[in-house]
C-alpha cells in the first residue's frame, strides 16, 4: 500500500498541510511575525502610490463660535447623571454589605448582623426603591446564609429598610 506513494506526493502532501496549518494561524491571529519581517514588508511598500481623502479646510471651521463656553441644560443628561449616581450609590452599598458579611463570620448572631446591617442601609435613603429593595434584600438573604449560616426571611429583609 506505501509503495503506490511517491516521495513527490508525500512531499506534496505534507507542505499543502504545513501550509494549511499557518493559514489557519494567522488568520486566527495566533501566528506572531517576528518586527523585522514587519519592517521588510513595510519598506517594500514605501514605494507604492496611497490614495486618501482629506479634511475639508479649517477656514470654515474659525468661522463658527465655541460652543464649549456656553452653558446648556440638558435634562437628559442631568437624569443619567443622577441614575448614575443611584447605581454607583447601590454598587457602593451591596459591596459594604457583602464586607460586613463575610467579615462577621459564623460567630455572630443573627441581633448583632441585623443592626450593622440596617446601620449601612440607612447611610443610603435613595436606594428605598422596590426594584433595589428586592435586590439588595435578595444579597443579604443569599450572603448571610452562606457566610454567617443566618437565615433570614423576605419579611424580616424588608424590615432592614424601616
Amino acid at each position: 500500500m506505501l509503495q503506490g506513494i511517491s516521495w513527490g506526493v508525500f512531499l506534496g502532501i505534507i507542505s499543502g498541510a504545513l501550509f494549511l496549518y499557518f493559514f489557519i494561524l494567522f488568520i486566527t491571529g495566533q501566528l506572531n511575525i517576528k518586527p523585522s519581517m514587519l519592517q521588510r514588508a513595510l519598506e517594500q511598500n514605501k514605494n507604492k502610490r496611497v490614495w486618501s481623502a482629506h479634511a475639508p479646510e479649517d477656514s470654515l471651521r474659525d468661522n463658527v463660535p465655541e460652543i464649549e463656553e456656553m452653558a446648556v441644560f440638558n435634562e437628559e443628561e442631568e437624569e443619567d447623571n443622577s441614575s448614575d449616581k443611584t447605581f454607583q450609590a447601590l454598587e457602593k452599598l451591596a459591596s459594604e454589605l457583602q464586607d460586613t458579611i463575610a467579615g462577621a463570620g459564623e460567630n455572630i448572631t443573627k441581633e448583632e448582623l441585623t443592626s450593622k446591617l440596617q446601620q449601612q442601609i440607612a447611610a443610603y435613603p435613595t436606594l428605598n426603591v422596590p426594584a433595589f429593595k428586592s435586590a439588595i434584600n435578595n444579597l443579604i438573604i443569599k450572603a448571610a446564609s452562606m457566610d454567617c449560616n443566618i437565615h433570614y426571611s423576605t419579611e424580616e429583609a424588608n424590615s432592614f429598610w424601616a
